[in-house]
């Protein structure tokens, strides 16, 4: 009986281990330090996103001990545009947020509208950003932000011809790669959106109730044998 009991404590163990490390929202606050994120952002490196300018400063950081620290995490929480092209202009939104608990400093984040051209555009004060608007013909925009710390957030709307966008691309002096995200990924992510909601997440639901049950009948029986055998009763 004492065996039984055993192994039920430690396949009980086994699963709220495994269901704590599953879990992002909870592997977040046990191991802050390795948690990030997941996004549908390509990370690139390449030589032009590689300059000397970012090798230099990491080698005179190391050289003068200072290491940076934090979690790097910069991300775009959310993206909206107009659902159809009409008459009047489109509307694009979209937020970037430093999930992370490194400060991200000098930020450039440039957004390529493609074949669209904005008419107007607006960004949010809450922190320091300062627009360049060098473009010619208004397919691009382009924000400097000196610094963007932990949960802070950074949001952008435009007034445009056409509901789209080419791409969006960040880059800062701290951070280890460029981020680029592009229409096609923000197309994928909405189909996703529809597929996987309405499929993945119900299945996921079914297959964890099913495991409660069984689990449950099991403790249910191994504890009614261990009292009758206590109170030996037949």
């Amino acid at each position: 009986m004492k065996k039984e009991i055993l192994i039920a404590l430690i396949t009980g163990i086994f699963i709220l281990g495994g269901a704590i490390l599953s879990s992002p929202h909870w592997f977040k606050y046990f191991f802050p330090e390795q948690y990030l994120e997941q996004e549908k952002i390509t990370a690139t490196e390449t030589l032009s996103n590689v300059d000397n300018s970012k090798l230099d400063k990491e080698k005179s950081d190391k050289e003068n001990g200072e290491i940076m620290s934090g979690t790097e995490n910069l991300i775009i929480s959310r993206i909206e545009l107009s659902p159809k092209d009409f008459n009047i202009p489109s509307y694009f939104y979209f937020q970037v947020e430093n999930k992370g608990t490194r400060t991200i400093e000098n930020l450039d984040i440039i957004i390529d509208l493609g074949k669209a051209k904005y008419e107007k555009y607006d960004y949010s004060k809450k922190v320091e950003i300062y627009p360049i608007t060098d473009s010619i013909d208004k397919s691009f925009l382009k924000f400097k932000v000196p610094k963007i710390k932990q949960n802070q957030s950074i949001e952008i709307y435009s007034l445009q011809t056409f509901p789209v966008f080419k791409s969006i691309t960040m880059n800062a002096t701290n951070m280890t790669f460029d981020k680029l995200y592009t229409y096609e990924e923000f197309q994928k992510s909405e189909e996703g959106n529809v597929t996987e909601s309405s499929g993945f997440h119900d299945f996921l639901i079914v297959m964890l109730s099913i495991v409660i049950i069984v689990f449950t009948i099991y403790f249910g029986i191994v504890i009614i044998t261990y009292l009758n055998k206590l109170f030996r009763i037949e």
